[in-house]
């Protein structure tokens, strides 16, 4: 088989499966059977149902929770409780707090949970159920059983190729048209990798969904006590020592800036200035003596 053999059977390749994919996805949907007279009309089913509605619909479902919480430490706990309790696990965890202060009522936590989708509703609800009150609350869900489909479409007609590819390659006579053939092979059994790793994707983003929770404690609606006049005196101490570390900082800067200015600049200005001054001063007084 020559070079030229090796090309237009590739390209033959090419276009039966282009040609298969057309085909495939313009082809009209199989008529039902005729029903005979004496056969019964009602509650009688189509012979052939649309392919989409065979095939388990793919939702990849996501909700994204804010909640104000009495203790955000406990409910978190609660949190991975309720996804493990589920059958899920917990994704990621944040803390987030202010540093200077040693208490957790300003503490944030933000947590990622994957639970099975059949269980998305009941974990949602359960998680809602730790919150003193819910500050916010999203749900999405996305249908891609046409992708789904497509991708595996594509994943079938991209094997059939390899397949054929491999049969040629087994023909081939020479090194050159060996290379040939098997760089085309490379890039099919790419395309198939790509192809099988985003339909993996899809089967993971759809058997398990994602809640997104954020928890801030609840602010109370009294907080003018005497017990609390300790913290308060603590965050004061600590805001009047930042403050001054800042002050003697900038000052600090502004010295070390301005000092080289001085001594290059300012300081040779100001001799100069005072010779010229003394030299004046000498010849004013060496003039009256004269005269």
């Amino acid at each position: 088989m020559n070079a030229r053999t090796t090309l237009v059977a590739f390209l033959t390749l090419v276009l039966f499966s282009a040609c298969a994919r057309d085909a495939a996805s313009s082809r009209p949907a199989p008529a039902a059977e005729p029903v005979s007279a004496g056969a019964p009309s009602v509650g009688a089913a189509p012979a052939a149902a649309p392919a989409l509605g065979r095939l388990e619909r793919k939702i990849t479902r996501t909700a994204d929770l804010e909640l104000e919480v009495d203790d955000p430490r406990r409910a978190e706990v609660s949190a991975r409780d309720i996804a493990e309790g589920v059958g899920g696990y917990v994704a990621t965890s944040d803390v987030a707090r202010d540093p200077r202060s040693e208490e957790d009522d300003d503490l944030a936590l933000r947590i990622v949970l994957r639970v099975p989708s059949d269980r998305f509703s009941v974990a949602l609800e359960q998680l809602k159920g730790l919150a003193a009150r819910v500050a916010g609350e999203h749900v999405s869900s996305e249908d891609v059983t046409e992708e789904f489909i497509d991708l595996n479409a594509h994943i079938a007609s991209d094997k059939a190729l390899e397949a054929q590819f491999v049969e040629i390659l087994k023909q081939a006579k020479t090194v050159k048209d060996a290379l040939e053939v098997h760089t085309h092979l490379s890039q099919v059994r790419a395309d198939i990798d790509k192809l099988e790793g985003r339909r993996q994707f899809l089967e993971n983003q759809t058997a398990l969904s994602t809640i997104r929770v954020g928890m801030t404690r609840r602010a109370p609606i009294v907080r003018a006590s005497w017990f609390g006049l300790g913290i308060t005196l603590k965050r004061a101490t600590s805001d009047a020592a930042a403050t001054t570390a800042a002050i003697l900082h900038g000052a600090i800067r502004i010295v070390g800036v301005a000092l080289p200015i001085f001594v290059l600049i300012v300081a040779p200005v100001l001799f100069l200035m005072l010779l010229l001054v003394r030299r004046a001063r000498r010849a004013r007084s060496q003039w009256s003596a004269g005269t």
